[in-house]
């Protein structure tokens, strides 16, 4: 968990030494809830750790300008951020290298985007929210349509470059390589299955929790991942069932 601390209406020291205002509120608290003498520890040294660095209101004579400084604080982390989902995916650093490549990401020493958005399972649906471009048009965003399955859907999210600003770029992921075609999308990565090896890793790693079983699972391993055709969420799966 990431904490960001911003200081309004309270002095920084304040909370640091929980005095004034805040260490009222800190005692009238510890009344109410009768926190054991390690319980209260525990408090006054989160509030001694959360008073040494943040955003302090005071500091400012513009709160427009803090805000647009905190906004801008939250994107730049949400924006770097990798996501675990995926730890246990064998051979994936190798496709994110090819998608960097393609997507040109470190043109101008690097690309920052204002807004990234992520869309998923575009089928059977289509998306609400998106519509509105006229508030993107400055900006340069990030945006992932995940699974789509229809022309008429990728039109009426990402029809014209213009409706977002200069350095955005939008990623589309699809079964249907046509639909890319129709659209006028030159620009294609194509995801490939694991090889053996790396398909045999990643259930031996939600199997087993290591990538060396023993000895007297290897051929059933083997073979549930031959039963598997290499399908990386099938034996994410399957190995966390085991």
């Amino acid at each position: 968990m990431t904490v960001m601390t911003i200081f309004y209406g309270v002095e920084q020291s304040h909370v640091r030494k929980q005095i004034g205002d805040f260490g009222i509120s800190f005692d009238e608290t510890c009344a109410r809830k009768k926190p054991t003498d390690e319980q209260r520890q525990k408090w006054i040294k989160a509030s001694n750790d959360v008073g040494i660095e943040g955003e302090d209101f005071l500091r400012w004579d513009n709160e427009a300008k803090m805000i647009k400084k905190i906004a801008k604080d939250v994107l730049d982390k949400l924006n770097v951020t990798p996501s675990k989902d995926f730890d246990g995916m064998e051979g994936l650093g190798a496709h994110l290298k090819e998608m960097q490549l393609l997507l040109d990401l470190h043109e101008d020493d690097g690309v920052k985007f204002q807004l990234t958005c992520f869309v998923e399972n575009r089928k059977g649906s289509y998306p609400p929210g998106l519509d509105d471009y006229e508030r993107l048009g400055d900006k340069r965003v990030l945006i992932i349509l995940d699974d789509v399955d229809n022309i008429r859907k990728l039109e009426a999210l990402s029809n014209e470059t213009t409706w977002f600003g200069s350095g955005s770029r939008i990623v589309v992921t699809t079964e249907n390589k046509e639909l890319l075609q129709k659209h006028c999308i030159n620009n294609t990565y194509h995801v490939g299955f694991p090889s053996d090896v790396e398909a045999i890793d990643i259930l031996r790693k939600y199997a087993f929790r290591k990538r060396y079983p023993q000895d007297d699972f290897e051929v059933i391993a083997e073979r549930i991942t031959e039963l598997c055709g290499k399908l990386p969420l099938g034996l994410r799966v399957v190995g966390s069932s085991l």
